[in-house]
């Protein structure tokens, strides 16, 4: 599957002057609406924004050669001199030259660790914006748990309205009717139940980007559901990149570690004054460290073990992300062969099946527990068509998460590479 993920830029777009009001007479109707609430006023993702922009600042402190060091030496004052007047006064300017190539590691590990913490800003948002999918999902089963349930109390009152003109004819008995006005107390029940849910459920999706629920209308329902044939390379999926990284930085600090090892050279000169002759003269110096007892050997081979561990890890995250896919994959595709069954074949079958039943009832060549069974079965798989749909939504959102195609839904850009 050919696909052009977004890039990071449009995170640098969050900053604390971002204004983004929403009217209070717009409602956000799709996923899209929803996701561009979620990216402009959640909070944890501005956090991580001002976290990455202090990042940006590291890297150009890296670059930073180390500060000169100006030194003033007085000799030969007081005691048994004469006051200051035999000093001999030195000024100095010294300055540290690294060496090794410690600037261009730091540099390096400056700048792999903004990428670092930008891949794992994807990361976070792939996976925040996979929740949101999720409480979308929740509200729009909610919505039609809730349409179904609806719909079962205006079939009861009917059915009760037509055992009610059999039982004053001496058609049915009087049971039939206690049956029919117990159904239709329960069904009431579901509706204030499911009125409360949908609510709540509401109010999940909100929070995403603190917003009120006024602010969500009719959501629009997505079917568009494909076998997944080919999901491109792991290694550029957002947890994968973040390892990568990861294993990136380790080796970064290692050079930067084997570094530190050799020594810096110290360089220095300046003016010395010899008050007693009335003169002057100047000096310069050069020193250098020698490793004799210190050669940063324990944090070199520290490092050596951190680089090891971390391609363990890139290698079992790999494996356990590949399985990941693959059972979210063979669940797709059952959910698929499932979706087509129920919409192609029986939930055409069972509304055949009641209208029929609805018939025969009226004719009398049946009763009313064989026509409540109908609906019941009608009923049932109507609700099972809607929790399909939102199962291939939660697996939609969990392998766009992963694969990290969820973060182009974001910005808009579906292209292909």
């Amino acid at each position: 599957m050919k696909r052009k993920i977004a890039t990071i830029t449009f995170l640098l777009s969050i900053s604390l002057t971002t204004q983004f009001s929403v009217a209070e007479n717009i409602s956000a109707k799709s996923l899209e609406e929803v996701f561009e609430r979620v990216r402009v006023n959640n909070s944890e993702l501005k956090s991580l924004d001002l976290q990455l922009q202090g990042l940006s600042s590291m890297s150009e402190q890296a670059k930073a050669i180390p500060n000169p060091q100006l030194g003033l030496e007085i000799e030969d004052f007081s005691g048994d001199k004469d006051g200051l007047t035999e000093t001999e006064n030195t000024i100095s300017i010294s300055q540290r030259i690294e060496l090794g190539g410690k600037r261009n590691a730091r540099v390096e590990i400056a700048n792999t660790n903004q990428l670092l913490n930008r891949a794992k800003i994807e990361l976070k948002l792939s996976q925040i914006l996979k929740e949101v999918q999720i409480a979308y999902s929740d509200v729009l089963l909610s919505e039609v748990q809730l349409s179904l349930a609806k719909e079962q109390v205006t079939f009861t009152k009917r059915i009760l309205a037509s055992v009610q003109e059999k039982v004053s004819f001496g058609g049915s008995l009087k049971g039939e009717q206690t049956k029919a006005e117990i159904s239709l107390s329960l069904a009431k029940l579901d509706v204030r139940k499911l009125e409360a849910e949908l609510v709540r459920k509401k109010l999940r999706l909100v929070a995403f980007w603190h917003g009120d629920i006024s602010e969500i209308g009719k959501l629009s329902e997505e079917n568009n559901f494909e076998v997944l044939t080919n999901m491109g390379n792991l290694d550029s999926y957002p947890i994968l990149r973040v390892e990568a990284l990861r294993v990136q930085a380790s080796e970064k600090l290692l050079k930067s570690q084997e570094a530190l090892s050799v020594p810096d050279l110290t360089v220095s000169g300046g003016y010395r004054r010899f008050e007693e002759e009335n003169e002057d003269a100047f000096v310069a110096g050069v020193s250098v460290p020698l490793n004799i007892f210190n050669r940063n050997q324990g944090a070199i081979e520290n490092a050596s073990s951190s680089l090891e561990a971390t391609n363990v890890e890139y290698e079992g995250k790999k494996s356990a992300l590949s399985n990941r896919l693959e059972s979210l994959k063979q669940i797709r595709l059952i959910l698929i062969e499932e979706f087509k069954s129920l919409n192609q074949t029986i939930l055409p079958d069972s509304k055949r099946a009641l209208t029929q039943m609805r018939k025969a009832y009226q004719l009398g060549r049946v009763g009313y527990l064989d026509l409540l069974d109908s609906w019941r079965l009608y009923f049932d798989t109507r609700s099972r068509v809607a929790d399909n749909s939102h199962l291939l939504q939660i697996n939609q959102a969990e392998i766009s998460s992963l694969t990290g195609e969820i973060l182009s839904r974001l910005t808009g850009d579906n292209s292909n590479e």
